[in-house]
Formats: structure tokens, sequence, C-alpha cells
């Protein structure tokens, strides 16, 4: 058996946000670490490179989460010259009726994510008028990716 949860004590602060799912299965109370939603999540930093592999068009790359399950969920975002978050711009994912630009997921694993680039993305100005720019070099240098990949 376990400790009774009546019997926990607070020993100090938790990170905001922080906490630990737990499942009840009409008997005990169970952590559920993979759980229908836990808010686990794996973000990929900002790169111009990811697993050696130069972010260009059509550029296949595998990043590696531990999430342990293929329910995922994927944003991507790309900045046109910088590592950071300012004036970064979602990257759209590709469908079929797409003209190719964004990125698509190939192939999944429970640790594992494949995604293809494909032909550059929309730089969207703050008129609303989006331009379709290369993921190579451009005047402004290389595009950044990040991916967050939730569970």
């Amino acid at each position: 058996m376990g400790t009774k949860i009546s019997a926990l004590t607070t020993t100090g602060s938790a990170p905001t946000g922080a906490y630990i799912p737990i499942a009840y299965d009409g008997e005990n109370y169970k952590v559920n670490p993979l759980g229908a939603i836990t808010g686990l999540r794996y973000v990929e930093p900002w790169a111009t490179t990811i697993g050696g592999v130069a972010i260009v068009n059509g550029a296949t790359f595998t990043i590696t989460h531990n999430l342990g399950t293929t329910a995922v969920l994927i944003q991507g975002y790309v900045n046109r010259s910088l590592a950071s978050d300012t004036d970064a711009q979602s990257l759209e994912a590709l469908s079929p009726s797409s003209t190719l630009y964004g990125f698509s997921v190939t192939s999944k694993s429970v640790n594992t994510i494949t995604i293809q680039l494909g032909l550059g993305y929309y730089d969207w100005s703050s008129a609303g008028v989006g331009s379709a720019v290369s993921f190579g070099y451009h005047a402004y240098g290389y595009p950044h990716l990040k991916f967050i990949i939730f569970a």
C-alpha cells in the first residue's frame, strides 16, 4: 500500500503550473504520467539545424522527445532571422491541397517524430499579407525553427 493522500504534507513551493496528474481507479489514487491530458510537452529549441540537418527546402529530420506516446500534437514556429519568440510566426502543417509550404510529419513512434519541410513558409506582414519565403538562406539569413510537441 502507499501513502494516503490525506497523510501528505506540503514541504515547499512548486513552480507555477507544476502538478502531478493523478487517476482514481475506484479504490486507489495513482500517479497517471501518461493520462488523457497530462500537460506533458517537449520543446525543440530555436535552431538553424535540427539533429545535424540544415533547415533548407525539403529537409527531413527526426526529433527525439521521450514523451512515451504517439498521441501528440505538434506546433512549429519560424523566425526569419532570430532565435527568439519575438516576431516568431506559426509554421503551418502541410495539407494535400496546400502549395507545399510548411512542414509534414512523415513518421511517429512513442519517442520520436520525423518531420519533412516543404518549399518554404509564409512570412506574414503586419498588414496580413503573406509572402512565400524559402527555408534556405535569404536576405535576413537562415530561418530559425522551433517545434513544441504536446502529449
